[in-house]
């Protein structure tokens, strides 16, 4: 979206809260030189951009749910840098770990823990 404003020569500045301030301003505003066709275009993807990240926000709750109910997960989010995201990629069964063969397959992918952390803070 940023690309397709340069292309009419409006130039929005980098990061994901500035650039939502001012993509607002650029498409209420009349007087820059986007057409019409591309200013109802690029106010759909700005819809759709707000419907991605509500999407990002439920299951980021959802995953942090599923953390909160297992002590090796909860112990995981503590480390800096993994977060709920990290936690989904390292362990991405865990959301759908219903049999107890699952349960088990999934929990093998904390193994890392008890290489990484010393026997007194093993899980």
């Amino acid at each position: 979206m940023r690309g397709f404003c340069l292309e009419y020569g409006i130039a929005i500045r980098q990061g994901a809260g500035v650039f939502r301030l001012h993509f607002r301003r650029v498409l209420t505003d009349q007087c820059n030189e986007l057409t019409t066709a591309m200013r109802r275009l690029l106010g759909e993807l700005f819809e759709d951009l707000g419907r991605i990240d509500q999407r990002v926000a439920a299951v980021t709750r959802e995953i942090e749910g599923l953390a909160a109910r297992d002590d090796h997960a909860r112990r995981l989010m503590t480390v800096p840098g993994i977060g709920s995201a990290g936690l989904h990629s390292l362990a991405p069964r865990s959301a759908t770990a219903v049999s107890s063969v699952e349960h088990a397959t999934w929990r093998h992918g904390w193994v890392w823990c008890h290489v990484n952390f010393p026997p007194a803070a093993r899980p």
